[in-house]
């Protein structure tokens, strides 16, 4: 990990494009991940948290030579030029009606987030991981998958809020397992090839994908 000078945060997020790529066979996902806008000029005398929801596309082609590391190489890049290209959130609330945000059915599919010290290390450690179903429009409901990770000096903690009329509680807990799988390859394996880490999380993930043909 340490090889491509990733944070953690791109290391958790492109594990979870490999977990995307297990679930669905595709290489283009689009997930949605805040962004802090408290040093915008325009919030100084505001009090809290500011921040707005950053779209992060990642797209990869698997040749010959590729590995792990190259998903790792390509998901910093894409979390990088969306961070370069974020709309500012004055422009944000001039374009979206806060009073109809959250029924407005454009609302991102996939949701991450980090929290913690976003440092350049290749020493991680998985504390806990845990999956919570909720419905449609109750808090967390409005994204089909949110996958919030929390860092503490014990480790990781892995928490995942799936919609109920996307997951049962299998497949979802499923789905949370196989991103654990995902984030060991990241790790522990960037020399290998990225075809074989696609197909080894799909494995994981079969049942789910059987389960939703």
């Amino acid at each position: 990990m340490r090889q491509h000078g990733a944070t953690r945060h791109v290391v958790a997020l492109a594990a979870l494009n490999l977990t995307l790529a297990g679930l669905t066979g595709g290489r283009d996902h689009v997930v949605a991940t805040p962004l802090n806008n408290r040093d915008d000029p325009t919030f100084v005398d505001t009090v809290g948290w500011i921040s707005s929801l950053i779209a992060v596309r990642t797209r990869w082609v698997v040749g010959e030579a590729a590995d792990t590391g190259e998903l790792l190489r390509v998901s910093q890049a894409a979390n990088l030029a969306a961070i370069e290209n974020a709309m500012p959130w004055g422009e944000i609330i001039k374009t979206v009606k806060p009073d109809n945000y959250l029924g407005n059915p454009r609302q991102p599919q996939v949701y991450f987030d980090f929290i913690g010290e976003d440092r350049r290390e290749d020493s991680l450690r998985l504390r806990d991981i845990a999956c919570t179903e909720v419905s449609v429009g109750e808090y967390g409901g409005y994204a089909a998958f949110n996958l919030v990770l929390t860092e503490d000096p014990q480790g990781w903690t892995i928490h995942v809020t799936a919609s109920r009329g996307v997951f049962d509680e299998n497949s979802a807990n499923r789905l949370l397992h196989g991103y654990e799988r995902s984030l060991e390859w990241i790790v522990e394996r960037g020399d290998q090839p990225l075809a074989e880490a696609e197909a080894d999380v799909a494995l994981r993930l079969g049942d789910h994908l059987r389960s939703r043909s």
